[in-house]
């Protein structure tokens, strides 16, 4: 006989002030300020709190990591060989805003994800259900 996978339960309401994951000060800061811009946007209903961690512990960590690269000396390093390259802090601030950015796309929070979400709302005619004139089935009907 087949096990059936426990389902996830979400929240059906709202987004909770406080998530139940442990979490930094930074990282609670972060949630709280994600959530106000969320719930400003209007995307709650749209929203798991899954993601809404993610995005929060990175935008904790890129903050942290900025404070970082601005105690340092230099940007650059000096290599084995003598050459000069990037510090590896500022190539890795780059790779953590590019998944950070892709986040704040998936909480539509981001111009583009926005204007995409709205696209795929307004397409939708209300009284047809998406279905459109040239449709042989409802021109039959009317």
């Amino acid at each position: 006989m087949a096990k059936f996978k426990k389902k996830i339960e979400r929240h059906k309401k709202a987004l909770p002030d406080i998530p139940d994951h442990p979490q930094t000060d930074l990282e609670r800061l972060a949630y709280v300020d994600l959530l106000s811009q969320i719930r400003r946007a209007g995307n709650e209903k749209h929203t798991s709190v899954e993601v809404l961690i993610v995005a929060a512990t990175q935008k904790a960590a890129l903050e942290d990591l900025n404070s970082r690269i601005n105690g340092l000396e230099s940007l650059t390093i000096k290599g084995s060989h003598g050459q000069e390259s990037l510090h590896p802090l500022v190539k890795e601030r780059r790779q953590l805003q590019s998944g950070y950015l892709q986040t704040l796309g998936k909480l539509l929070l981001t111009p583009r994800s926005k204007h995409t979400a709205r696209v795929k709302e307004d397409d939708v005619d209300p009284m047809t259900g998406g279905l459109d004139d040239d449709n042989p089935i409802l021109r039959a009907i009317s």
